[in-house]
């Protein structure tokens, strides 16, 4: 379908071209070729958007469970970094860190399975809530490096806040399904 989308949108386009290129244009082919070209352009947008839908679906169908155990993960994740960094060198850390987004990133490839799952709005607001835990993630990975031991500390508990709030949504949306 999609091979033949492209050839319906090239050689209407291309038709279409031919037609109107005349000092007088031939409108009624000049628009049955534009017309081929409109609906090939949609059979291509249609499968284009029906391989995006596989694909969310794909590799990333987690079970409610599996997502929550994931933020929780995070969390915990997050927590030990917090409790433990006084303890580690900067490469245990920076390596702790590294890991821990290992886990944050395979949270936010469950993204578009989450917005077919629980829609739009509520995938949103869920996302607000994690992509502000994320980003002070990364900034304590760049406090950490630039040697501001107490910046990262900060970071770490806005972002375990973040997680931990993304957490109690994930768990109301799920407990109420």
């Amino acid at each position: 379908m999609r091979v033949l989308g492209y050839t319906l949108f090239a050689v209407g386009v291309l038709a279409a071209a031919v037609f109107a290129a005349p000092e007088k244009p031939f409108w009624g082919p000049f628009l049955l070729c534009a017309a081929f070209a409109a609906v090939g352009a949609l059979m291509i947008r249609y499968v284009m958007s029906m391989r995006g839908s596989e694909e969310s679906r794909g590799s990333f169908s987690l079970s409610a469970e599996e997502i929550l155990t994931l933020i929780g993960d995070i969390g915990v994740g997050n927590d030990t970094l917090l409790r433990t960094m006084g303890e580690r060198s900067t490469a245990e850390l920076k390596g702790l860190i590294e890991e821990h987004q290992k886990k944050v990133n395979a949270f936010v490839e469950s993204r578009d399975f989450l917005r077919e799952r629980v829609g739009v709005r509520i995938a949103s607001e869920i996302f607000s809530s994690f992509s502000r835990g994320e980003r002070y993630l990364a900034r304590a990975w760049s406090a950490l490096v630039d040697g501001y031991p107490e910046e990262m500390q900060e970071c770490l508990i806005i972002s375990g806040k973040e997680f931990s709030r993304t957490d109690e949504l994930l768990r109301d949306i799920f407990d109420d399904r």
